[in-house]
């Protein structure tokens, strides 16, 4: 089990092309869902993994137009909740992570 607050490093490509969402307090947020692969545990089943990410740096929601579906990112953040598991035929891993402005360590790259 991955916590809120831990730190975490992703990488996969956009499933869909990035959004810049406005906050009632102004602030304006990318929000991007990254689909990171499929894991395959040793003794389970297979699942994919996808992961809402959140920037609030001004310099990432300058730059949305970068973040299109089917680019590759990679990129380090906090975790804002648990990760889950949605079982089914088509199980999925399902977290958020953030990138806050007043994170020094944070990170957002396009790899492709």
């Amino acid at each position: 089990m991955i916590l809120p607050s831990a730190r975490a490093a992703i990488e996969g490509t956009l499933s869909a092309d990035a959004f810049v969402t406005h906050k009632p307090n102004g602030l304006r947020v990318l929000c991007m869902i990254v689909d990171c692969g499929v894991h395959h545990p040793t003794g389970g089943n297979p699942y994919k993994v996808h992961v809402t990410l959140r920037s609030y740096r001004t310099e990432d929601v300058d730059n949305a137009l970068a973040f299109r579906a089917g680019v590759r990112v990679s990129a380090f953040g906090r975790m804002s909740t648990i990760a889950s598991i949605e079982a089914g035929f088509d199980a999925q891993a399902k977290s958020i992570v953030v990138l806050d402005s007043g994170d020094e360590d944070a990170d957002l790259e396009v790899l492709s």
